[in-house]
């Protein structure tokens, strides 16, 4: 009895009825319960027996009452051969089940060998990888399924591995019926009997051919991504390195073993050009992205690199990694900034020789304006003055009686009133005083007239009102406008020409066109040809009008008239020149 107090019901129950008497304990809290058991008594045998449980309240507490009623001999050995079958037909069940799987597995060469190494069972798999049927190979020995290098002794060591360690894996070259080799995954185990000897073993194959020639190409590709000088660098999801060329290496000095497995973008320090989340929906919109990026190496030198990504995913589509090349272009950065800070410095000296040159232009229309006042002022003050004093001094001969003296004098007299109004003329054309007073508008309002009375041109003038001009843009105007005009009065062979003046957007814009014969504009280089006067026009003012910062655009043909358009700038930097223009005003 003591053996029994204070132990478990399920120490007593056969271990397949176990469950059977866990539910029982459960089932009793609500009801009664009644049903079989199978226990195991002193010697171990299997003794099945009805049983009885109830719910007992008892001062101390609840307990069970499991009462078990004993058999007779025969319907003993009637239930325990009752159970034997039915163990045996689950049994028979699992193996054909188990059989089933086998030989319908067809991925896997599935088989059998003696402990000689003789096949004794040949799956629909082994069939298919290998070529021979269960017929013609069971009964064989498996040393035929290796190639000739290795079949005398190989199969025998794989054995003998497999019965000392319990089993054997390995990849090599195999052979099938039709003498082609295939490299296969093999596993081979070792079945024992009760007395723990080698009964049998259980080899399992695969053809993984074509995972091998993956693999080679991977290393070979792997070798060429070695050989690349460039950062090639493999992350997986979520951004740790799996991949670390040679290049990577050499670019930021840290070694295989210490960045793999490390977050890239904090092993490197990242600085990005922009958000790491806007460059992430990119990289997950477009599958790439490309942009430059500052790295921190080993060393705490900080490098520019040109990055590009390309996206790994999976069968369903999903993110499973980025390849990332990246290529150091921090000298070519230095060197670009190097270029610009020149670039710069050269464009300063062109901006101070530009003003140079403005203010040279500028200087030499005021100095043409002065020496065309000063002939002004030599024929308006000497010449005029003694062509007056002349005929004074002829108003005195005229006194004389002589008919032939008084037809000298007459004459005399005329020839002077003509040079008189010659030099006037001669005066105002050389500098009008009009121009100087009321600007550029008066002064070509007076030239249109003069043009009208002198050369009978006619000039339709329309003028904006403009604030006040710069001397120096005042004269080049002018000249340009007289040049023009006098040019078509030379080769236009027309009667009229139209004269416009407008000012925006902080430029004046003077038109001069004509409806005469015209020219081709592409002539104007070659000297000597149709348009030569307008040649002579382009090169002279253009180059001024360039270098005061405007310019001058021509548009004609022949048969279809003339259009020249002066664009000038309202504002210019003329202060190298107002002193010469305050001391112009002085002449």
């Amino acid at each position: 009895m003591n053996q029994i107090l204070g132990r478990l019901l399920n120490e007593f129950v056969d271990p397949a009825d176990c469950s059977a008497a866990e539910s029982l304990l459960i089932n009793v809290q609500d009801q009664p319960v009644k049903q079989r058991l199978v226990f195991a008594d002193a010697d171990g045998r299997q003794v099945p027996a009805p049983i009885s449980a109830n719910l007992l309240n008892q001062p101390d507490g609840l307990s069970i009452c499991v009462v078990a009623t004993g058999l007779t001999e025969l319907e003993n050995s009637t239930q325990m051969i009752q159970q034997l079958r039915r163990r045996q037909e689950a049994l028979r069940e699992s193996e054909e089940r188990f059989r089933l799987l086998v030989e319908g597995v067809k991925d896997y060469a599935i088989f059998m060998l003696d402990p000689a190494g003789r096949v004794i069972s040949w799956n629909a798999g082994a069939q298919r990888i290998k070529g021979w049927t269960g017929e013609e190979i069971i009964g064989q020995s498996f040393s035929r399924f290796y190639v000739p290098e290795v079949a005398a002794s190989r199969p025998q060591a794989e054995l003998e591995h497999a019965g000392a360690h319990g089993s054997f894996e390995d990849e090599g070259w195999r052979i099938r019926k039709d003498g082609s080799r295939f490299w296969a995954s093999v596993t081979i185990t070792a079945l024992r009997g009760a007395d723990g000897s080698v009964r049998s073993f259980a080899k399992i194959m695969r053809d993984i051919t074509e995972r091998r020639h993956a693999d080679e190409a991977l290393r070979e590709q792997a070798a060429l991504l070695n050989l690349i000088h460039d950062a090639i660098i493999v992350r997986d999801a979520a951004n740790k390195v799996v991949f670390w060329n040679p290049g990577a290496e050499e670019t930021y000095g840290w070694k295989p073993e210490e960045a793999m497995g490390r977050a890239i973008h904090d092993l490197l320090k990242t600085a990005f050009p922009k958000s790491s989340a806007e460059i992430a929906v990119e990289v997950a919109e477009k599958g790439y992205w490309e942009g430059e990026l500052t790295h921190i190496r080993k060393d705490g030198q900080a490098i520019a690199v040109a990055s590009r990504w390309a996206v790994r995913r999976d069968e369903s589509g999903r993110q499973v990694g980025v390849l990332e090349i990246n290529r150091d272009i921090t000298e070519r950065r230095r060197q670009e900034e190097e270029v610009r800070r020149a670039n710069e410095k050269l464009e300063e000296q062109v901006r101070e020789r530009t003003e140079q040159l403005r203010a040279l232009a500028g200087e030499l229309t005021l100095t043409e304006q002065r020496e065309r006042k000063r002939l002004a002022k030599v024929l308006h003050d000497h010449i005029q003055q003694l062509l007056v004093a002349a005929k004074f001094r002829v108003a005195v001969l005229s006194r004389d009686e002589r008919d032939t003296v008084k037809q000298a004098v007459k004459e005399i007299g005329e020839l002077i009133d003509e040079s008189i109004t010659a030099s006037r003329s001669l005066t105002a054309e050389l500098s009008p005083p009009v121009l100087h007073k009321g600007g550029l508008n008066a002064g070509l309002e007076w030239f249109a007239k003069w043009m009208k009375d002198k050369q009978h041109l006619h000039v339709d003038l329309g003028m904006d009102a403009i604030e006040p001009l710069t001397e120096v843009t005042n004269i080049l105007l002018f000249e340009s406008v007289r040049e023009l005009l006098l040019n078509v009065v030379k080769h236009s062979n027309t009667h009229s020409v139209r004269v416009s003046l407008r000012s925006a957007e902080g430029l004046l814009q003077l038109v001069v066109s004509d409806d005469g014969v015209g020219f081709d504009p592409k002539l104007l280089s070659q000297a000597g040809e149709s348009g030569a006067g307008y040649r002579l026009f382009t090169i002279r003012e253009s180059e001024r009008l360039h270098l005061m910062g405007g310019r001058v655009e021509i548009d004609s043909a022949p048969g279809k008239g003339s259009r020249f358009v002066l664009h000038v700038p309202l504002v210019q930097d003329l202060t190298r020149i107002a002193g010469h223009q305050k001391a112009d005003s002085s002449v």
